[in-house]
C-alpha cells in the first residue's frame, strides 16, 4: 500500500512532457526557464493541498485483516463490503450491504482482488 505521491509526480511529469510544456531538463541551457522537476514537484503539492488522495488498495488477505472494523472496501467483482469483527472470535466478517451473509477475509480469492478501499475509520482513542 502507498500513498501515490511518487506515481503522482511520474504522471505530472509524463503529462508536461506530452504536452511539450515550457521547461526544461538543464537550467544551465536554458536559463530562467523553469526546471520540469520544480514544476511537477509544486503541482503535485498542490494536488496533495486540495486534498486529493490515491484510492488506497488491498492485495492480499493479510492486508484485509490489518484493515480496521468500519472500513469499507470494493472487491474486484465490484461487490461493496462492509468490515465488522466476529464478537466471539474477533476474526474479521466481510457483510455486503442489504445482503444477509458474509465472507471472512481468508476466503477472498483472486477474483476479488485488488480491493479498493472506500472508507477507514479514523483510529479511536
Amino acid at each position: 500500500m502507498s500513498d501515490g505521491r511518487e506515481a503522482l509526480f511520474d504522471e505530472l511529469f509524463d503529462i508536461a512532457a506530452k504536452y511539450n510544456v515550457a521547461l526544461t531538463n538543464s537550467p544551465a541551457m536554458n536559463p530562467g526557464v523553469p526546471e520540469i522537476g520544480d514544476f511537477c514537484g509544486d503541482v503535485e503539492a498542490a494536488v496533495l493541498a486540495a486534498g486529493y488522495r490515491r484510492p488506497r488498495t488491498v492485495t492480499t488477505v493479510e492486508e484485509l485483516d490489518a484493515l480496521p472494523e468500519g472500513t469499507v472496501i470494493r472487491d474486484a467483482s465490484g461487490v461493496v463490503r462492509d468490515r465488522f469483527n466476529d464478537s466471539e472470535t474477533d476474526a474479521a466478517l466481510w457483510l455486503r450491504p442489504g445482503a444477509s451473509g458474509w465472507m471472512l477475509s481468508r476466503n477472498f480469492g483472486d477474483k476479488n482482488f485488488p480491493a479498493t478501499v472506500l472508507h477507514e475509520p479514523e483510529p479511536q482513542p
